[in-house]
């Protein structure tokens, strides 16, 4: 999912970070938590604001998790 957002999103790749400890994450199965970026951050709300990328992070996000 991260390499398929990053393609997407062309923002800084802030790597993959493991926790434990969050508490949309207290469950038995797998989770993934996915942050697009810094609203504060001009470049990365004017690439979250556009429609076409919002559109093709759905489809990416959808096509991960229905991949066999």
């Amino acid at each position: 999912m991260q390499d398929a957002l990053l393609k997407i999103m062309n923002l800084k790749d802030r790597k993959i970070k493991e926790r434990t400890d969050l508490a949309v994450l207290k469950f038995k199965g797998p989770a993934v938590l996915i942050e697009l970026g810094f609203i504060a951050h001009d470049k990365d709300r004017d690439t979250m604001l556009n429609p076409q990328v919002r559109e093709d992070v759905c489809q990416a996000i959808a096509n991960v998790i229905l991949a066999p």
